[in-house]
C-alpha cells in the first residue's frame, strides 16, 4: 500500500479541530503516548505546512517503515477526516 498523496494535500485543507482529533484518536490506537501526540498536534499550521510539502518519495519511505497494517489504520483515518471535511464544507 502507498501513501495516497492526494489524500494528504486535502487533509492540509481540513479542519484544524477534526484533524487534530483524529490524529490524537489514531496516535492512540497506533501506541503513541498522549503527550507525544499532543505535541505533535500543537502546531497545526506547522503540521499542515510539512504534510503538504512531502515528496512521494518521502512518502514511500514513511510507508516502508511504518508497515502495511499500521499505514492501512493511518490511511483509513485520513480518508475519514478529508471525507467528514467535505460534508462540513457542502
Amino acid at each position: 500500500m502507498e501513501i495516497d498523496k492526494n489524500v494528504l494535500d486535502k487533509l492540509a485543507e481540513a479542519d484544524d479541530g477534526l484533524l487534530r482529533d483524529q490524529i490524537l484518536m489514531l496516535a492512540t490506537a497506533l501506541g503513541v503516548s498522549q503527550e507525544k501526540a499532543k505535541s505533535f498536534v500543537s502546531d497545526m499550521p506547522k503540521l499542515k505546512k510539512t504534510v503538504s510539502q512531502l515528496s512521494q518519495q518521502d512518502l514511500n519511505t514513511i510507508a516502508s517503515a511504518v508497515g502495511e497494517d499500521k499505514l492501512t489504520q493511518i490511511m483509513s483515518a485520513a480518508k475519514s477526516v478529508t471525507n467528514s471535511d467535505n460534508k462540513t464544507q457542502r
